[in-house]
């Protein structure tokens, strides 16, 4: 008789909360990846962005439209000085950087906060588990009504731990959390910043452009 009630227990508990625990874990981290992908292409556009823009800028002076000036003796002094510096370049990247971490950071300790429920709640339970059957174990015929008291406590410990901890997280909360974090990670994009420093680059060689077409002119009269 005991032996069906533990067994009986034990399968309530499994059917109930291990799987159930496993599968809301599982879930989780699905609802969780948006985050940690989105967060690994940042990286690694931030990345090439830098090394794309320090490239533009460490080779801008040797193009051809600039070679082009100084052979008609076209001081280039003057857009030399507009031509960003690659530490501002740099500058935009470690924001970038420190932003992605921050939000990555603050996201971690969030989803944390919420696995850790489950998997101590897991622990719990199977503690719960263990205590059950050391009750049967040790179980007589005299202790017969403490050994069913003991695995209906057991029950009802064990709801308790699941509806004060991963009961209590709805997918729907999560998911929340995780929209919210996505928000505040693409705000950390500074795309806008490259691109005006490769539209800065376009202009300058347009300035000089028109500086050759005038010489040109000013040549031929």
């Amino acid at each position: 008789m005991l032996q069906t009630q533990l067994q009986n227990l034990i399968d309530y508990l499994e059917k109930k909360f291990e799987s159930s625990l496993d599968e809301k874990l599982e879930k989780l981290m699905k609802v969780y990846r948006p985050f940690t992908t989105l967060r690994y292409n940042m990286e690694k556009q931030n990345e090439k962005n830098k090394i794309e823009i320090i490239s533009l800028l460490n080779t801008f002076s040797n193009n051809t439209i600039y070679e082009s000036a100084k052979k008609l003796n076209i001081s280039t002094v003057e857009f030399d000085e507009k031509i960003p510096s690659t530490t501002h370049v740099s500058q935009i990247y470690d924001a970038v950087n420190k932003c992605i971490y921050s939000e990555g950071v603050s996201m971690s300790h969030e989803e944390y906060a919420i696995f850790e429920l489950i998997t101590n709640a897991q622990t719990l339970i199977s503690t719960i588990v263990e205590q059950a059957k050391k009750c049967v174990e040790e179980a007589t015929l005299s202790t017969s009504l403490l050994t069913a008291t003991c695995l209906t406590k057991a029950k009802i410990n064990a709801d308790l731990v699941y509806a004060t901890a991963p009961g209590s997280v709805t997918m729907q909360f999560f998911k929340m959390q995780v929209e919210k974090g996505v928000k505040r990670l693409e705000a950390c994009d500074q795309s806008k910043s490259y691109d005006e420093i490769r539209s800065s680059l376009d202009k300058i060689k347009d300035e000089i452009y028109n500086k050759i077409i005038e010489k040109q002119q000013s040549l031929k009269q």
